[in-house]
């Protein structure tokens, strides 16, 4: 039997309103909880996600590469120095075999030439630092994105130009979302929130995470860069040792095995510029402590705007810095 459609359905009926005490107000929402509140990758723009995936993917293929690159030599100049063992009649065949390294070694320079990963590691880290700083202050409502009815706009522009100027970059697609968004949902929730809760928001998931990032980094490096420089001096001793023992055994020579493997170690460092980040990392981490301690005083809009003025320059910096070394600068924005 067919329901008496004249009778309204239980699930339609409105809830009844609470009861309250005559003349009491309706209780107001309670705040946002921002201590709570995080800023994960997905919540970065789109071109900020596929800039950062590119850069990453890029610069492990590079210096995959470029140790490889390493290794044959390496493995080279080892057959090389022990050719001298290998009996008469088989040293044609080896002499083939200790070319093949270094004919190895060659192709893969030609290869890494072709493929240009370094490029992709560069653009794409300068796209994603850059996405990165112009989201920050979009949802700080920092200038040019202060205005409600101009800043999505002004954003997106932004985007462009940025994209535009490195119009080469090979954009890895596959890190985005099924539905990517240029201004996410965390953006705008970030946007609405009070001066104090951006405040507190821009120092404790801007600030105090880069400072954090900035003292891993410089520690990292510090210790790479003296790891690296005993291993090249404990090479150089040894190719020495072998250029001396080879006095007593003639019929071995392992000096220009060690001679190389310290050329090897030398370039990786070259390649690593451990020395040079430790000390840019280091000077960045002690002035984002000196801004955090100046934001964290900030009451009013014009204190946090200068506030993240200087926190996003000092992060601009370091990183205009970093790509001024591989003789490549960050995009420019006018806006700033």
């Amino acid at each position: 039997m067919a329901p008496d459609s004249s009778e309204p359905r239980a699930m339609s009926r409105p809830h009844p309103a609470p009861d309250l005490p005559a003349g009491a107000a309706p209780t107001a929402p309670p705040p946002p909880d921002t201590a709570a509140l995080t800023i994960k990758w997905a919540d970065y723009p789109a071109l900020f996600q596929v800039a950062d995936a590119t850069s990453v993917a890029g610069r492990v293929r590079h210096m995959r590469l470029a140790l490889l690159e390493l290794v044959l030599v390496i493995g080279g100049a080892t057959l090389g120095g022990i050719g001298s063992l290998v009996p008469p009649a088989q040293q044609s065949a080896f002499l083939l075999l200790t070319v093949g390294p270094f004919i190895g070694a060659l192709a893969v320079r030609f290869l890494t030439h072709r493929r240009a990963d370094d490029h992709d590691w560069f653009n794409g880290r300068a796209v994603a630092e850059t996405v990165k700083t112009l989201t920050w202050r979009y949802m700080m409502r920092v200038p040019p994105f202060a205005d409600d009815a101009t800043c999505d706009r002004v954003f997106s522009g932004q985007l462009v130009a940025v994209l535009r100027e490195r119009a080469s970059l090979r954009q890895a697609l596959h890190a985005l979302p099924e539905q990517p968004r240029q201004i996410t949902p965390r953006m705008r929730q970030v946007r609405t929130l009070s001066c104090a809760d951006r405040r507190d928001v821009y120092v404790r998931l801007r600030l105090v995470d880069q400072e954090r990032w900035y003292r891993r980094k410089a520690e990292a490096n510090a210790a790479s860069a003296t790891r690296w420089f005993w291993a090249t001096v404990a090479a150089q001793v040894l190719a020495v040792v072998m250029g001396v023992a080879r006095l007593l055994v003639p019929d071995v020579n392992l000096m220009g095995v060690f001679a190389a493997l310290a050329a090897t170690f030398t370039a990786w460092t070259q390649l690593g510029r451990h020395e040079e980040l430790a000390k840019s990392y280091a000077l960045a981490y002690q002035e984002l402590l000196l801004i955090r301690g100046l934001a964290e005083q900030a009451t009013t809009e014009d204190e946090l705007r200068n506030a993240v003025d200087d926190g996003e320059g000092a992060i601009s910096r370091e990183h205009t810095m970093w790509m001024a070394k591989r003789g490549d600068p960050l995009p420019t924005q006018d806006a700033y």
